[in-house]
């Protein structure tokens, strides 16, 4: 959608979002996928805070919804992460982050294979 062009991406998912509000509710899966991509596009638009907000809201959503374990919580999790690092909540993002970690881990066993996204300006001394 738009590859490159973060400003009218982000009006479309706009748009989506509302019309999946009005007609499916806010606890529809769609709706929330909805709105896990418009976070993403306030994110590359530098809109940290209204990104946050609403990653917040998704992610509180979905592990009403669906329990902490779910890998759609765990992805949500991680992107609330990188908005709490973009808005210099350091520590809260470190913290979400390595909590999103150990249940991945937990969730997937001794086995399951982990990705580490180092974030701009991360420690280097943090490993998950």
């Amino acid at each position: 959608m738009d590859r490159g062009q973060a400003r009218p991406a982000g009006e479309r998912l706009q748009r989506l979002y509302g019309s999946c509000l009005q007609q499916l509710g806010p606890d529809h899966d769609d709706t929330l996928q909805a709105a896990h991509r418009l976070a993403r596009a306030y994110d590359d638009t530098q809109d940290h805070e209204r990104a946050r907000v609403l990653d917040e809201d998704t992610l509180a959503r979905r592990r009403r919804l669906y329990g902490d374990d779910d890998p759609d919580i765990l992805a949500s999790a991680h992107n609330l992460a990188g908005r709490l690092w973009a808005l210099g909540r350091h520590e809260e993002a470190v913290t979400l982050d390595e909590e999103t970690l150990q249940t991945r881990r937990r969730c997937g066993g001794p086995n399951i294979r982990t990705r580490c996204i180092r974030r701009p300006g991360w420690p280097s001394s943090w490993r998950p």
